[in-house]
């Protein structure tokens, strides 16, 4: 269906097969396109597609909170 659908220069035939098609998230990872292992290890209850979409402010905010180590940035040289 699919190959059909992408390759197909008819209207009809695009319409006839689109009948059959629909669009969902996954029911495994809720269309964070990665593996339940992947998913599985979390952070502050966030597994890893949820801090990628984090701002990096907030980011950087939520790991800091949870570091023991001394913080020293310092830049890359040009």
């Amino acid at each position: 269906m699919l190959d059909t659908f992408a390759k197909t220069k008819s209207g009809s035939m695009k319409r006839r097969v689109a009948q059959f098609l629909t669009v969902a998230p996954c029911p495994a990872c809720h269309g964070k396109r990665l593996k339940p292992e992947a998913l599985s290890v979390t952070f502050e209850g966030l597994d890893v597609a949820d801090l990628s979409e984090l701002p990096l402010a907030e980011l950087s905010t939520l790991i800091a909170s949870r570091s023991t180590a001394p913080r020293k940035l310092s830049r890359r040289p040009e």
